[in-house]
């Protein structure tokens, strides 16, 4: 069973988010960095920093690993402004090969 990290959304915690675990993913210490601050007020320094994966041993669940994505995916909110993405739109169009569709193209749009 995995648990989710309450600062960044990491949600392959080996262990809950308590008793001094470590988050692989933002390096928070549960029960001492969040003693004195909120999660969202961790969430916010963390994205404001990098945000970088702080592990060496545990490595990012992918390659292309982002930290603002994983935030926005576990639906956390947060106070930084998101960095603007350099992302490619590629779109493809492919016949559709059903005769009664014979008319209409389907188009796939990659980023």
């Amino acid at each position: 069973m995995f648990h989710q990290c309450p600062v960044c959304g990491y949600s392959e915690l080996r262990t809950p988010a308590e008793n001094h675990s470590i988050c692989p993913s933002c390096g928070t210490e549960f029960g001492y960095d969040d003693f004195a601050q909120t999660h969202r007020s961790l969430r916010n320094q963390w994205l404001a920093s990098g945000p970088y994966w702080f592990s060496s041993n545990t490595p990012p669940p992918f390659p292309a690993w982002n930290g603002f994505r994983q935030v926005i995916e576990a639906g956390f909110p947060f106070d930084i402004p998101a960095p603007a993405t350099k992302t490619k739109t590629f779109s493809v169009l492919v016949p559709v090969a059903i005769p009664v569709l014979a008319q209409y193209q389907l188009q796939i749009q990659m980023s």
